[in-house]
């Protein structure tokens, strides 16, 4: 106890009401539940800054603290948990001065987090996630439908007709097989949004951290490709049995985006060329990923450059 000096707990105690403030507002302002992707940060700067002692401390009070003030530890557990595991590894992790180990790390955590959290409603408090995220999904696609018929009356059709229904079905059951990719490619997207803002947040505080490579110069082994090739070529002929086309169409998923990323890598470079201002480099990148078409592109352009190799990186 002797390394806990009155410094460590009055930064740890400051941390401890950032990490309460950062978990409460969603609660109670649903529009701010996106916010809860950054829930990990003063744990990470806790972490960094002092130690893992009083980081799993400052996660333990925090959980007491925001159960004694929610009456039951349902959201509790739920916030500590995946603001605590992916916080404690990255802020660790930093310190190793390794930002793509860094990055691999914090995903992983962040799969153990949310893996975790499932087994832990399941079994204290009765409730599957993964059913209730799934029956959301199909509740936000049921409303689009609903808005596009009101937007188009003409394509108005009948709730109880079975071909809807079987429709509704197969939606399910897709979004069921690649959970575990989704899980995958939520926590890559978590962990990279943290680090960025780990960094910039300790850059000014005064500490050197090991930056990413340029988005720029972002470019995977080929190993990607063949994976994505070999994942592409056994869902279209339907090898395996089922078990088999479940495991790989989640593995197809995750290389999916990963040629995506490097499709957009590419593009990023081009535009680097002709636009020096990085905030619209940003926006066009994200209008051509966010657009079905485009996107299509991108992944043949990120496809092309394992073969060419255009930036000869």
């Amino acid at each position: 106890m002797a390394k806990l000096n009155t410094k460590s707990l009055v930064e740890g105690a400051l941390l401890l009401a950032l990490f309460l403030v950062l978990s409460i507002l969603p609660f109670f302002i649903p529009a701010l539940i996106p916010a809860l992707i950054l829930i990990p940060l003063p744990i990470v700067i806790i972490t960094y800054r002092q130690s893992i002692k009083v980081a799993v401390m400052v996660v333990v009070l925090s959980f007491f603290a925001l159960t004694i003030m929610l009456g039951n530890p349902i959201y509790p557990t739920l916030v500590t948990v995946l603001g605590g595991i992916p916080g404690i590894v990255l802020g660790y992790t930093i310190k190793r001065k390794k930002a793509v180990t860094t990055l691999l790390a914090t995903t992983i955590s962040f799969v153990a987090a949310i893996i975790l959290v499932l087994n832990i409603f399941a079994l204290f408090f009765d409730v599957n996630l993964v059913e209730v995220t799934l029956d959301r999904q199909l509740s936000a696609l049921e409303s689009f439908g609903s808005l596009v018929e009101g937007v188009l009356p003409q394509v108005e059709t009948d709730p109880t007709d079975p071909d809807i229904e079987d429709f509704k079905e197969r939606i399910y059951l897709s979004i069921q097989m690649i959970f575990p990719a989704l899980i995958v490619i939520v926590s890559t997207v978590a962990g990279y949004v943290n680090l960025t803002v780990s960094k910039l947040t300790l850059v000014r505080l005064g500490y050197k951290v090991e930056s990413l490579p340029p988005f720029a110069k972002w470019r995977f082994g080929d190993w990607v490709l063949w994976t994505f090739v070999a994942t592409l070529l056994i869902s279209i002929a339907r090898l395996g049995n089922i078990a088999v086309l479940h495991i790989n169409d989640n593995v197809h998923q995750i290389v999916l985006l990963m040629v995506l990323i490097q499709g957009l890598s590419l593009t990023y470079w081009y535009l680097s060329k002709y636009i020096k201002y990085t905030f619209l480099k940003a926006i066009i990148l994200g209008l051509i990923a966010l657009h079905p078409l485009t996107a299509q592109f991108v992944i043949m352009f990120g496809t092309l450059d394992f073969i060419i190799n255009f930036r000869r990186l």
